[in-house]
């Protein structure tokens, strides 16, 4: 069985997603310090073939139920990067 960091690593590979990381400093256990964000090839790809319509994954995204830790996580200061 896969794991979600083998698919993650099969994609950063691929050259559809890379991986940004924060400063660890003053981090509480648990926190995030890595996050992934699609590449400018992938985001490309996606706009040229109406992969990613933004408005149908934020309703997608409205209907998900969260835990708390998911909440916490969300609201996590991310690296520098493109948003």
């Amino acid at each position: 069985a896969s794991t979600l960091t083998d698919h993650l690593i099969r994609l950063e590979e691929v050259g559809l997603i890379e991986a940004i990381e924060r400063d660890r400093e003053g981090l509480e256990r648990g926190q995030p310090y890595r996050f992934f964000q699609l590449t400018d090839a992938a985001r490309e790809l996606f706009d040229q073939n109406n992969l990613f319509e933004p408005d149908a994954y934020r309703e997608l995204f409205a209907e998900v139920e969260r835990t708390d830790e998911i909440k916490a996580a969300e609201g996590v200061e991310r690296p520098n990067g493109r948003n």
